[in-house]
């Protein structure tokens, strides 16, 4: 009986813990809250000016299958939203690995590099594809799985010209 106690004691105490980690997990984007400076260690694209535009970051692998094949999309998007909206593209890959296939497989996309993670931690991903859409002013509309954000997703939130 007493063995009994200490067990259910010990689940009621790891689920408390986890609990606890769930819910300070997302204070980064959460959707409501004001999203991250994306402070990139390198840009392979020039710096987007975040001024007056809305911004969709998805967080990107290049061994992903799901990553790669959201390439398209991403460029579609970006060409039909450009003018209320910046695409950045982030990758945790080193600048050799990926410059040459970044650069030649995106347009209208702007390509950081976050080797070290430290954007990737800002924001919280646990898995890529992941994207974060904010509006012009820095508050987060939307966040989850890039599969998930297409044009019909975003029609909900922009009107394109």
């Amino acid at each position: 009986m007493k063995q009994n106690n200490i067990i259910k004691a010990a689940v009621v105490l790891v689920w408390a813990l986890l609990a606890g980690v769930a819910t300070s997990y997302g204070q980064y984007i959460s959707v409501g809250a004001r999203a991250p400076r994306i402070e990139a260690s390198e840009w392979l694209t020039d710096k987007p000016s975040l001024r007056g535009k809305a911004l969709l970051v998805e967080f990107f692998h290049s061994t992903n299958p799901a990553c790669r094949e959201r390439i398209d999309q991403l460029n579609q998007l970006a060409d039909n939203y450009k003018e209320v909206l910046n695409v950045v593209v982030v990758a945790r890959e080193p600048r050799e690995q990926i410059a040459e296939m970044m650069l030649h497989e995106y347009q209208h996309v702007y390509v950081a590099i976050d080797e070290p993670g430290s954007v990737f931690g800002q924001f919280e991903v646990r898995y890529v594809p992941f994207s974060v859409l904010a509006d012009r002013k820095g508050v987060i509309l939307w966040t989850g799985n890039s599969a998930l954000l297409d044009s019909k997703t975003l029609d909900k939130f922009f009107t394109t010209k």
